[in-house]
């Protein structure tokens, strides 16, 4: 039995933290541990291990605080993701439903095998199972065959239905939190983190949906003709692919951890007895934007950005033309 070694990252430099971790992680094999010890909550360190590495590790909280947190660390191996639970929600829809039941990730955490998940959330995989190959509702999302979509194509999909979305619903939620932390704060304290949280959702939002305009959809654009036209493509040696898409999912994951935030504060939506209309108004345009948002980011995690990275590995095996001579 290997025993996982222990890092206390307590005791390292703080400016050496993220470097240390780095390099104790690419240091494992396939399928192997170490657990992180520290003095505060190490999730900051989940990001900068998720923006330089992508998903292929696993995240198991072990102690969280107050005094001790320790996680485990594992490095994945990417071959078991066939079962992951992004494929399951891509195969059939509508067990996207489930997932949202019973709390499990399947937009950010989408890339994670379901036996993982159910492991670090205490829950009974078997169970989990027959409520997946049960009777279930039909969904008001579209059954599309995204995974056969040309990358341009669907970037243009994403731009127009669900950042489009966003683009006209945000100012709104911005406008109705607002004015509903302000004449309910005192008796509902909640209500001006859950403020907070929008405002902190929208930046990261207009954020990031402004890199994937300028930056990455045009260039998964010209992958996608370059592929489709038989060209290679002169931006090749210019832009690193998979450091742009693990920042892209980086920041994909801290919105989604702020909705999980505003989840939990509103009580999964549900608002008190004997307030307005507008309060609860409020609550369902989180709810609605949470839907969407989720699977907003499941299309782009589990199915665009795989697919990109796989277009561009073609195209760079691709032989380079000689030349023409004059």
């Amino acid at each position: 039995m290997n025993i996982p070694e222990i890092l206390d990252i307590s005791l390292v430099e703080e400016s050496r933290k993220s470097a240390v971790l780095l390099e104790k992680f690419g240091g494992l094999p396939l399928g192997g541990h170490l657990v992180l010890n520290h003095d505060r909550d190490p999730r900051p360190l989940y990001f900068r291990l998720l923006e330089h590495t992508g998903r292929g590790f696993s995240w198991k909280p072990l102690e969280s605080g107050p005094e001790v947190w320790q996680v485990k660390v594992g490095k994945r191996d990417r071959r078991d993701l066939e079962e992951s639970i992004g494929r399951i929600v891509i195969v059939d829809p509508r067990k996207a439903a489930v997932f949202k039941e019973l709390g499990i990730d399947f937009s950010c955490g989408g890339d994670r095998p379901l036996a993982e998940a159910c492991e670090e959330m205490d829950m009974n995989l078997d169970v989990v199972l027959t409520r997946l190959n049960g009777d279930l509702a039909a969904t008001a999302y579209p059954a599309m065959d995204f995974l056969h979509w040309d990358t341009g194509f669907f970037c243009k999909y994403l731009v127009n239905l669900h950042h489009g979305y966003v683009r006209a619903n945000l100012p709104f939620l911005l406008e109705t939190s607002e004015k509903i932390a302000r004449f309910y704060g005192a008796r509902y304290p909640e209500l001006h983190e859950v403020h907070s949280l929008v405002k902190q959702v929208a930046e990261g939002l207009t954020t990031n949906m402004k890199q994937e305009e300028e930056i990455l959809f045009p260039y998964l654009t010209d992958l996608a003709y370059a592929l489709k036209s038989g060209r290679q493509l002169a931006a090749l040696a210019q832009v690193a692919l998979k450091p742009l898409i693990y920042s892209m999912e980086a920041a994909h994951e801290r919105i989604y951890d702020a909705f999980s935030r505003i989840r939990k504060l509103s009580n999964s939506y549900r608002a008190p007895n004997y307030v307005t209309h507008g309060f609860r108004i409020l609550y369902k345009m989180l709810q609605e934007f949470e839907d969407d948002l989720q699977m907003h980011l499941h299309l782009e995690n589990n199915i665009l950005f795989p697919a990109a990275i796989r277009n561009e590995e073609e195209l760079r095996q691709r032989p380079v033309e000689p030349a023409n001579k004059s």
